[in-house]
């Protein structure tokens, strides 16, 4: 069908409708997809009762299939669709409408953000915010709209849509307007319009950007760095100087989205050893989030700074603090803080390096993998069995099975059972869920 239907062949025109009440969704939407490819009109009727009457999985591509054959014909549909279809059909026909300009399109999208609910209401404000508009086509109460959603903004929508709307089609009254929010606006309204504002980000000036840096609400200070990083170079410095002043005011956030990530994505050499000597310096609290901030940003150069403190640091709480960041992280250098911690004497800090190997998942993790199953440590095999049936493979469900007999695995080897999934698993969880002896073991198989 959706081949014949791809090439146009008329001689299946009659095919498709027969199929899109098939009791078989797949092919149900197969043939409502081929009704929009073909374009023709008489499938309309049947297209709008689908969209109106049938189940919930077929019926948006219904919808989709009318915007496709569109015409006037097929505006109407949506229009009707808009106007008293289920909320989900309601904002699928909002977004389906092809030119904007056809008649009763404007009207009923504008009615719809007035008369509908906020799914309809909110599909309609934003496919007429998205255009596309031809210079001197905007209709002019969109404008109005635009502002009205921007001052209405509340908790369950963003209305980034409207100040991208304003930025684009809007005059220098818009720009004052959007320029005054940033100033006096909400928090939440200050974080929408400055991530909109990426789009044209020249049009702020920076001295603007670097003082919603030292803003009172997490969000604002983040879009504000967002939007000084994407000018360049020519900020950087300055960017640098009031995060700077922030971090050592003692006013970083609580964790990666705050002012100690934005200093690791800087990247500079003061900013570099500001998060260093946190690290090495602050409370367990603030050299956590140093730490987290260095992690999140990826940077090999910042990573091996905390490599040269594992090998030159005594202090016990900082080296766990460090393999705590790292091991659960997707480092680039991963492998040698790997190497680090199962060197180290703790159970623990090894048994989270075993985890990491197994979230590597290269060759090389494998066969380390193997040869830590044979590791004195209990905690260590557990862990190592846990990694092997994360990672699968061939051979991981003689592993598991062989696990079974070790009383220091046999709790992992039954999870990874469960992660394995295969039917020798299956067959085994069943069999000492009916015959173990261990009362404990047959429950943890019954939940596996």
């Amino acid at each position: 069908m959706r081949a014949l239907a791809r090439v146009g062949d008329e001689g299946i025109s009659d095919a498709p409708p027969d199929r899109s009440r098939s009791p078989n969704v797949t092919v149900q939407q197969q043939a409502i997809q081929g009704l929009g490819t073909l374009q023709d009109e008489r499938a309309l009727p049947r297209l709008e009762d689908i969209a109106r009457t049938g189940s919930q999985q077929v019926r948006s591509s219904a919808v989709y299939a009318i915007g496709a054959i569109g015409g006037d014909a097929g505006n109407e549909s949506l229009i009707t669709l808009v106007e008293i279809g289920s909320l989900d059909v309601g904002a699928a026909a909002a977004n389906a409408f092809q030119d904007l300009n056809d008649e009763g399109v404007i009207d009923v999208l504008m009615w719809a953000v007035e008369n509908r609910g906020t799914q309809v209401a909110d599909a309609s404000r934003n496919r007429m915010f998205n255009g596309p508009w031809a210079e001197g086509t905007v209709p002019p109460e969109l404008f109005e709209l635009a502002h009205d959603a921007i001052e209405r903004r509340g908790s369950n929508g963003w209305s980034g849509q409207a100040y991208a709307f304003l930025l684009q089609h809007g005059g220098e009254d818009d720009q004052e307007f959007i320029l005054d929010i940033l100033e006096n606006g909400s928090a939440q309204q200050k974080s929408d319009a400055l991530y909109a504002l990426q789009t044209s980000p020249n049009l702020l000036p920076s001295s603007m950007l670097l003082k919603l840096v030292e803003d009172g609400d997490a969000n604002v200070r983040r879009a504000a760095v967002y939007a000084l990083q994407q000018r360049g170079e020519e900020i950087s410095e300055e960017l640098e100087d009031v995060l700077l002043r922030r971090f050592e005011n003692g006013s970083g956030g609580a964790g990666w989205d705050d002012t100690e990530q934005a200093l690791a994505q800087l990247g500079t050499s003061r900013a570099r050893r500001a998060l260093m000597d946190r690290v090495e310096s602050g409370t367990d609290n603030e050299s956590r989030r140093a730490l987290s901030a260095i992690v999140y940003s990826g940077d090999a150069e910042q990573l091996d700074d905390l490599l040269d403190i594992l090998e030159d640091s005594d202090d016990p709480a900082m080296r766990r603090r460090i393999y705590d960041n790292v091991l659960y992280s997707n480092a680039p250098n991963l492998d040698r803080f790997v190497e680090h911690a199962l060197e180290e004497e703790d159970s623990y800090l090894a048994a989270n390096a075993v985890s990491a190997l197994g979230r590597m998942g290269t060759p090389e993790s494998r066969d380390q993998l193997s040869e830590l199953l044979d590791a004195e440590d209990g905690q260590v095999r557990s862990a190592a069995i846990s990694a092997i049936a994360q990672q699968g493979g061939r051979d991981a469900e003689k592993v598991l099975l062989d696990a079974l007999d070790d009383p220091d695995t046999q709790y992992s080897a039954l999870s990874g059972l469960q992660t394995l999934g295969t039917k020798g698993a299956r067959d085994a969880l069943v069999d000492i869920a009916r015959d173990g002896d261990d009362p404990s073991l047959r429950t943890q198989a019954l939940n596996s």
